[in-house]
């Protein structure tokens, strides 16, 4: 299986850099996001947090689920994101810079 760009190119491999920041960054901000939508959506209260920490049994834990799905979705979509993101980026760049330099030579080198 070869990694093929939209454009129908060979997609260049993202270094392990971007791909461990992408990760750093992604991660926690999933979590506030998770976190978020669940407070705001009314999927999980503050009592059911606290719960979780002062209740027994392992019910509680059940009240998280929900909540750890979402977070796994979303910071996968960020990871996702920031790395595609990061290709189109620097594809688009790369392309900017070729037209520059093709407009400079057919100019003469004069700006």
């Amino acid at each position: 299986m070869h990694d093929v760009s939209p454009s129908g190119g060979k997609a260049r491999r993202v270094r392990w850099h971007w791909r461990v920041s992408a990760w750093v960054v992604a991660v926690p901000l999933g979590l506030a996001v998770a976190v978020g939508v669940s407070y705001a959506t009314g999927l999980v209260t503050r009592n059911d947090v606290l719960d979780v920490f002062v209740s027994s049994g392992s019910h509680q834990y059940a009240l998280l689920v929900p909540v750890a799905g979402l977070w796994a979705a979303t910071t996968a979509m960020l990871v996702h994101l920031f790395i595609e993101g990061g290709r189109w980026g620097t594809s688009r760049m790369a392309r900017r810079q070729m037209s520059n330099r093709r407009d400079e030579g057919a100019l003469g080198g004069v700006a």
